[in-house]
């Protein structure tokens, strides 16, 4: 069933922003001690130490499962909610401000290691803040592997599943008050929009070329300064025309650049549906 209470977007900024690690779950422990060296290990220590290890592919992993985490538990809390708009949510939860957070909030930036000189720079990096969160992820998951394995060798096989599902279970306690904050119904016409809107590209520049004009498109990469785009960046595209002293112009926010632009167009199609027959400007 879907959610019915909605809360409004500013709450669920309020909500990121106020958030204490009190409403948050304990953190899973990481039992082998070579795993947990290599999670808080950062790429920069492995230039005064050239044999360690950094956790840089633990991060790779983590960002992989908790991708998936968050998805199916999206997909359970709103089973209608088609793809596009299931997508723009996603975005709002996984992104490098809001794992940042989550990792200060469990101290984990703490236990970083790193070149003696940079430690300052590192620490105070949401970029950093946010990748040792998912490389905790990572190394948690490979934990519960390697725990398995001491009594099967085949268990890195046959238990991958439950070291998933223990890591949700940690996971969902975090990220489920968060969505039910972010959801937005009005979303779910983004679905039909994009329905609509393809082919839009093509139609507005063969309608154009009648009279020798061409579209423009202005972008603008919507994230927080210095995310990452693969953690929740969206794009807003804005398409204006202008003929003869007329001007239209509509803009979409979508999490792909071509999914936004081809919506922008095809309001600008509704916009001027009329105005750019031939007949308008003999």
């Amino acid at each position: 069933m879907s959610l019915s209470i909605i809360v409004s977007h500013d709450t669920f900024d309020t909500y990121i922003a106020s958030l204490t690690k009190d409403q948050l779950p304990p953190l899973p422990v990481i039992n082998s001690k070579n795993i947990s060296t290599i999670v808080f290990t950062h790429r920069g220590y492995t230039a005064e130490h050239p044999d360690a290890k950094h956790y840089e592919k633990y991060a790779h992993v983590g960002d992989a499962i908790l991708g998936l985490a968050v998805t199916l538990m999206l997909d359970k809390m709103f089973p209608q909610q088609p793809k596009g708009p299931a997508t723009t949510l996603k975005a709002r939860l996984v992104n490098q401000d809001t794992l940042a957070s989550i990792s200060r909030l469990y101290g984990l930036l703490s236990s970083v290691r790193t070149a003696t000189a940079a430690y300052e720079a590192v620490t105070q990096s949401s970029k950093n803040a946010a990748e040792i969160f998912e490389a905790y992820i990572g190394g948690l998951f490979h934990d519960q592997l390697e725990r398995a394995n001491v009594t099967n060798a085949n268990a890195a096989v046959l238990t991958q599943g439950p070291a998933f599902d223990k890591i949700t279970e940690w996971l969902e306690p975090i990220f489920r008050p968060m969505a039910e904050r972010g959801y937005d119904p009005a979303d779910a016409d983004e679905e039909e929009e994009d329905r609509l809107a393809v082919g839009a590209i093509s139609e507005l520049f063969e309608t154009l070329q009648r009279w020798g004009a061409r579209p423009s498109f202005s972008e603008t990469l919507e994230t927080p300064p210095g995310a990452n785009p693969l953690h929740g960046g969206m794009w807003r595209i804005t398409c204006t025309v202008q003929i003869k002293g007329k001007s239209w112009s509509a803009s979409a926010v979508r999490a792909k650049k071509q999914d936004a632009k081809a919506v922008a167009t095809w309001k600008v199609l509704q916009h001027s549906r009329g105005d750019l027959q031939p007949r308008d400007f003999w």
